[in-house]
């Protein structure tokens, strides 16, 4: 099984020229086993019917199997996929320079040229390649219809009026896989518009999300502080709360003691007994600037610290 094609190749590429190149290997693979197929065909038929220049018609039919089979083999290679464009496009300007001497010697100037612009128009409507290498290869099946045509049935105006048609269709086909290049470009500038949306819409409800839960916890302190504002446990709550919210290890308040000159343990949450026994003894000083600040009022201040864990930074 092709593995390049194993998947679903929305889900394992991003860009657009990516998901197009992938497009384009499928539908070029089509396209060359039915290329393959008919010669297949064609060249029992003309075993069947035995027509003059045999060999060379055979020889210029099997000559194409090993090309086409090539390039089919060259797309499961990165190097042949990043190539696959141009690969096709001499395969099929190959299979349109051998249907003019294969008409020539048949003396058809039928088949060859309804061969050439069924495979233009496909190749128009099918393959998404751009304008220009449908340009090239319409270019080459122009020539060659008219070299088959003019060498069967020179200046025969039931045979000129044909050909006309025909030079119509390849150019209409060029037109055609401009059209759809240009929608594809589109598509790519609205995806791109999408996905510059989207990522602004997840960011703006992650910050809301947060902002949220935010204010949910002031809403929960200040509930718990109008409930225990006068209990003489109040901040160890706080602490418990913050534990609760947070999602830290510990909290802890420390208040301002003009008598010791630092911030001293006042209430704890989560530490261990120890570890908060240790806490207690210690004293925290301040800078001068703040120890002033703090001597200015009468007030006690209270600072809370936690042992802060699996917080997201803002």
């Amino acid at each position: 099984m092709n593995r390049f094609f194993a998947s679903d190749p929305e889900r394992t590429v991003d860009t657009l020229d990516e998901r197009t190149l992938v497009l384009f290997c499928k539908r070029a693979r089509i396209g060359l086993w039915v290329m393959i197929a008919s010669l297949g065909v064609f060249i029992v038929a003309d075993l069947v019917a035995g027509r003059p220049g045999l060999v060379f018609q055979i020889g210029l039919k099997v000559a194409q199997l090993p090309v086409a089979a090539g390039a089919l083999w060259s797309f499961d290679t990165a190097r042949g996929r990043r190539y696959a464009r141009g690969t096709v496009l001499a395969v099929l300007a190959m299979n349109a320079v051998a249907l003019a001497p294969i008409g020539i010697a048949r003396a058809d100037a039928a088949t060859g040229p309804v061969l050439l612009t069924m495979a233009t128009l496909s190749a128009g409507f099918m393959l998404p390649w751009g304008a220009v290498r449908q340009g090239v290869y319409a270019a080459v099946a122009t020539a060659a219809s008219w070299s088959l045509t003019l060498a069967v049935e020179p200046w025969s105006t039931a045979a000129i009026y044909p050909a006309l048609a025909r030079t119509v269709l390849y150019v209409g086909s060029i037109i055609v896989a401009q059209l759809a290049e240009r929608n594809r470009a589109e598509r790519g500038r609205m995806e791109a518009a999408l996905r510059e949306g989207t990522s602004s819409l997840i960011e703006a409800n992650t910050e809301l999300h947060e902002e949220g839960l935010a204010n949910a916890a002031l809403l929960h302190v200040t509930a718990t502080l109008q409930c225990h504002l006068r209990d003489p446990d109040m901040l160890r709550r706080v602490n418990g709360l913050a534990v609760e919210t947070l999602g830290c290890d510990w909290s802890s308040t420390f208040l301002w003691d003009s008598r010791r000159g630092g911030l001293v343990l006042h209430a704890t949450a989560g530490a261990r007994p120890e570890v908060a026994a240790e806490l207690a003894t210690l004293v925290f000083p301040v800078p001068r600037t703040a120890h002033d600040v703090f001597d200015s009022f009468e007030t006690c201040w209270a600072m809370p610290a936690s042992s802060r864990r699996k917080v997201r930074s803002r």
